[in-house]
């Protein structure tokens, strides 16, 4: 089946045949079982289809418009749409099969959830990583076009928009390691590592990278 694919460069083409099935794969990602399905979120029939549709489309406008806030903001939404939508699911899947246990590979059904929570981790992750690999290109592209020494607005806005992905992938996340820890620690030490990055670079309040590494449970 089709899968997300990466969003292009600011920059680049944007455009990409539509999609024939709901499924995401994420960068990289693998086929069949490995994918994540509209079922796998609890979404409606069609639902991912039109939220692939609603990607390509941010990023033909941060092609176009990478200086401008609006394109940002929208891209950052369908990130925490897609990650809200599935907390439900995933939630259920959790009480189902005990949650809480930090290995959560007791057999069974708690075996299964551990499967599913370290699978969704995987593919979250993987759009995540995504935006954020277009987020540092719209960053280089805009200072190699720069005059002067003002700050570009596509800097200020791609840094933003870093911080705020990762807050709300911390934020999912922190509900994650409450169903199954296990499932999520390999993208809890990679996000811990992406919010050192942001420290460094003061992208945003002290406040809000304080909550981010308290979702992330540093």
């Amino acid at each position: 089946g089709a899968r997300l694919r990466s969003a292009p460069a600011p920059g680049s083409s944007a455009s990409a045949p539509a999609s024939t099935s709901a499924s995401i794969g994420g960068a990289g990602g693998g086929s069949g079982s490995a994918e994540m399905t509209a079922t796998d979120l609890g979404l409606p029939a069609g639902a991912l289809e039109a939220w692939e549709q609603e990607r390509r489309l941010s990023s033909s406008l941060l092609a176009t418009f990478p200086h401008v806030e609006a394109p940002w903001a929208f891209r950052l939404q369908l990130f925490a749409v897609l990650l809200e939508e599935s907390l439900p699911t995933l939630a259920a899947r959790g009480r189902r099969g005990g949650g809480g246990d930090r290995g959560c590979g007791g057999g069974g059904e708690t075996a299964d959830v551990s499967a599913v929570v370290a699978r969704a981790a995987k593919r979250m992750g993987a759009l995540w990583r995504s935006d954020m690999e277009m987020a540092s290109r719209a960053t280089k592209e805009a200072r190699s076009a720069a005059q002067g020494d003002a700050e570009p607005a596509a800097v200020r806005f791609a840094r933003r928009f870093r911080a705020h992905a990762l807050m709300e992938l911390a934020a999912w996340m922190r509900d994650m390691r409450g169903r199954c820890e296990a499932g999520v620690e390999a993208l809890v030490q990679e996000a811990l590592g992406a919010l050192e990055g942001l420290k460094t670079e003061a992208a945003a309040a002290p406040v809000v990278l304080r909550l981010i590494k308290l979702d992330l449970g540093a």
